[in-house]
């Protein structure tokens, strides 16, 4: 594998997208996880759950929420631009997953939904505002504590309109 973050080595057969939103990869001491979307927005969100499945189980959290065990719920909302150029979707790539993982974690909360992803963009920047719904912490849910999103191997690709990420996330 390259660090150059905007490889366009890949081909259509290899960019396989599909109903599944995320899968994790080996990786010798970290997590790695690649996400997929039809689009910019989806693709970031998967990405964020991907990373926050990482942190907690999103489905207990998800059956709990569901079954009134969890009573209140929070929403966080992140923003984010980043100037426009050829690196602009792999900055938002990183800005939203690093404050998700900085602002969540302030806050005492985990993560486990993507309520809803704007993207806006004009002649100089690129502008996200991400709200995700999250609930108090609780050591039932949690799983592996990550200390953030490394930009090694850091990667967002759009081939023929379908979106794959490749993230690694220090742990």
């Amino acid at each position: 594998m390259t660090n150059n973050h905007t490889n366009t080595e890949t081909s259509d057969s290899q960019l396989k997208i599909n109903s599944k939103k995320f899968k994790y990869l080996p990786h010798t001491a970290d997590v790695e996880f690649e996400a997929y979307g039809n689009s910019l927005c989806e693709v970031l969100a998967n990405s964020v759950l991907a990373m926050s499945n990482t942190i907690a189980d999103i489905n207990k959290i998800k059956k709990d929420v569901n079954n009134s065990v969890i009573k209140k719920t929070y929403v966080l909302t992140i923003k984010d631009s980043a100037s426009i150029g050829s690196d602009s979707e792999y900055d938002i790539l990183w800005y939203l997953l690093q404050d998700t993982l900085s602002i969540a974690d302030y806050r005492g909360v985990f993560v486990y939904k993507v309520i809803e992803i704007k993207i806006r963009k004009t002649k100089k920047k690129i502008y996200a505002i991400m709200k995700l719904e999250s609930v108090k912490k609780a050591n039932k849910y949690s799983e592996i504590e990550v200390k953030g999103v490394s930009r090694y191997n850091l990667s967002i690709k759009n081939i023929k309109g379908k979106y794959k990420t490749d993230v690694v996330i220090d742990i």
